[in-house]
Parts: C-alpha cells; structure tokens; sequence
C-alpha cells in the first residue's frame, strides 16, 4: 500500500475552521488575562503510548486558519509569527514519551489551539495505530488480501480519517456515493419493482459509458447467482459464516477469477484468523474508523 499524500489545504480548510470556530479560539479568554502572550515559548507535541502517527501536516494548517479569522483588533493578530517543525513522518510507528514534534510560537497562539490540534492528531493518530494492527493480523494469516476502510468515517473529516488509514498500511474504499456502483441489500429490495434484467442492462450500460467499477454485496448465499449474472468487478460477502464464505469463494473463482473477493461485516481482531489461506482480495473494517481509540498524544510547553 502506498500511503496518499496529506489532503489539500482547500480539501481540509472546512472542518479545520469548524473545529476554530466551535471553541471561540480567537476570542479565549483565559489566555487573554496573561500579559505574556507575545512571548515566544517552546510546545512540545509527546506521544504518551506506542502508536502509529498521522496528521502532523494538519498543525501548520490549523495555525494559518487561525491567523486568517483573527480579527484585527484581536491579541493574537499581534503575535509574531509561529514555526512548526515534525521530528516524526505521518506513518511511523512511534514509542511511548517519543517527542513528535514541536511548535515555536508566541504562548497566547499556542494556548488558543492546543485542544484543536491535538483533538486532530489524536483521532487520526488512532485510526492510523488500529488500521496497523489489522493490517499486521491480517497479513500473518492471508499474505493476498488487504485491509480496505468503508464510508463509516466522522462527518466532515472523511478525507483526513481516509488518510490516516492510509498512514497505518490500509487501503480506501470508494469516498463518495459518485465513485463506483455498489448495490447493497437495501437495492435488492427494489428489484421487485424494477425488474431484474432492467436494473442489470442499466448496470452493463453505465459501465460502458462511464467506465466505473461495479461492486455487488451479498448476504444471502442463494443471492450468489443473481450476482453473477452482473459480472460485477467485485463481490463484497457481508456477514456470513466461514463455511458459507469457503463455498461462495469456490463458486465466484470457477465462474471468473478476475472477480475480486471481499468480505465484510463485524470483522474484528480475534475473526481475522479464520481467513487463513482463504482466496480472497480484500477485507473491508468500519471499525478502524468509526470505532479506533484516539491516540494519547500531549502538547507540553517547555
């Protein structure tokens, strides 16, 4: 897997003003009773457990939002300029007390942001450090399939929290509804009322106009047939017990082995184990972003 470069500032500048904007950091006024805000102070960014890092382009970004909403009567408009330097590359894997980064900065600038910057990294932080540690189970059982993230992600932070996964080895899923075709069970509901040839050549149609990929899950194993008769680009198994999985694989694989193979739903660490040796492609987790603890990370002045 090779790791996405870090989102556009334009991609990213919405939910980092969102986030400025809901804790009044141009108006805090905590820091605002301290008459040494101009002062120039050392903040250092400590990882407090192992992990894997993601997120430290976001830092520089958050400090030049700021900048941009300070008003111009506003005491940190009148600060001096800030530097950010990062001792470590979104990616690595870090150990504990590991200094990551640090940021030179008047104190009233460094105060207004901290719980920003650091609710950032410590989400993205902890999707990169779970994503790793399925990407690792996954990869002593079954060297063929690769971890892929869903579109379970935090409103607003879809393209960052795809980031991180990428950060801790993972793959993306599609981002949007605009990406790919994937007809899901909820689909299958209207096909009563569309009519199954009809729904497949509109199918075969978009695929030869816009060339997108077509994806079909499965939750029935009496479904399968069905499916087949799409050719879809993959097959997604949702919630099925191995056997059924063992005799759904063996049945996409002599009907076409270009079919990718994906399996999806409640996968956690200790289910991995049972895909060893299976023949498949891809292993789809909404837990590493919906559900990945964020990684305790702390901003110390020094």
């Amino acid at each position: 897997m090779v790791k996405q470069n870090f989102p556009s500032y334009e991609q990213v500048r919405g939910v980092i003003e969102s986030a400025l904007q809901e804790d009044f950091a141009v108006k805090d006024i905590t820091t605002g009773l301290f008459s040494g805000t101009h002062r120039i102070v050392h903040a250092k960014l400590v990882a407090k457990q192992e992990g894997v890092i993601a997120g430290m382009a976001v830092v520089p970004l958050i400090l030049k939002t700021l900048r941009r909403y300070a008003a111009a009567d506003n005491i940190l408009n009148k600060c001096g300029k800030e530097t950010v330097v990062c001792y470590v590359r979104d990616g690595k894997r870090v150990a504990s007390r590991k200094c990551i980064g640090e940021i030179i900065a008047p104190f009233g600038i460094v105060l207004s942001v901290e719980r920003t910057i650091l609710n950032f990294l410590q989400q993205l932080s902890g999707i990169a450090t779970l994503t790793r540690l399925y990407v690792d189970a996954l990869g002593k059982v079954n060297k063929k399939a690769k971890v892929y993230d869903t579109r379970k992600t935090t409103p607003g932070m879809r393209v960052l929290e795809k980031y991180a996964v990428t950060c801790g080895g993972g793959n993306n899923h599609r981002f949007h509804l605009a990406d790919q075709v994937l007809i899901k069970d909820n689909h299958w509901e209207l096909l009563p009322c569309e009519g199954f040839e009809k729904v497949k050549n509109r199918v075969f149609g978009l695929r030869k106009k816009k060339k997108v990929k077509v994806e079909i899950e499965v939750d029935k194993f009496s479904e399968l047939q069905k499916v087949l008769e799409f050719r879809p680009d993959i097959i997604m198994l949702d919630n099925m017990d191995i056997h059924t999985v063992k005799r759904a694989v063996t049945i996409i694989r002599r009907f076409d082995k270009k079919i990718e193979i994906e399996l999806s739903g409640n996968i956690n660490l200790k289910r991995i184990s049972v895909f060893r040796g299976l023949d498949i492609d891809r292993v789809s987790i909404g837990r590493i972003t919906h559900s990945a603890p964020a990684m305790d990370i702390s901003l110390d002045i020094v």
